[in-house]
């Protein structure tokens, strides 16, 4: 099959849709809501919000904090690779043809990198939720029920 006949019909949708999703992933990981402050302003306020709605106590929310400064870490180089890969994906879509390879390449290092950054916040997460009693599991549990309520409507 010639390339000209690999996106036709259904396989163009396919395509079209993979491209949307990654300029939709680094959209999202260039972007936020509180821009134009540095990444440590903002694990300052999710770790006092984190305090205030989890009625966490000192011990908890170092370790709260301990997550967040592992992902501040793990996220320091976000703005450059958001940056490089938007060029990428720009050239992708400028081009006359959209290979294929190109898009699974971009995707493959979009993923490496959400791997990355989880594998960095991951045993400090762990550890914050062992910290967590039953009571705060549950406050944390109805939150992310909100959060999931306004992403489907």
């Amino acid at each position: 099959m010639d390339l000209r006949n690999a996106f036709r019909g259904r396989r163009k949708w396919v395509a079209v849709a993979g491209a949307l999703i990654v300029l939709v992933g680094i959209g999202a990981a260039s972007t936020s809501h509180h821009r134009g402050h540095g990444p440590e302003a903002r694990a300052d306020w999710v770790t006092k919000m984190a305090t205030r709605k989890l009625d966490l106590d000192a011990a908890q929310r170092a370790e709260f904090r301990k997550v967040a400064d592992a992902f501040v870490a793990a996220s320091a180089s976000n703005r450059t690779i958001a940056q490089q890969m938007l060029r990428d994906t720009q050239a992708l879509v400028g081009a006359a043809q959209i290979d294929s390879a190109a898009v699974t390449a971009l995707t493959g290092r979009l993923k490496a990198e959400f791997d990355q950054r989880v594998d960095a916040v991951l045993p400090s997460f762990l550890a914050f939720h062992a910290s967590l009693n039953g009571d705060q599991r549950g406050k944390l549990t109805r939150r992310m029920d909100r959060i999931l309520r306004r992403l489907s409507d």
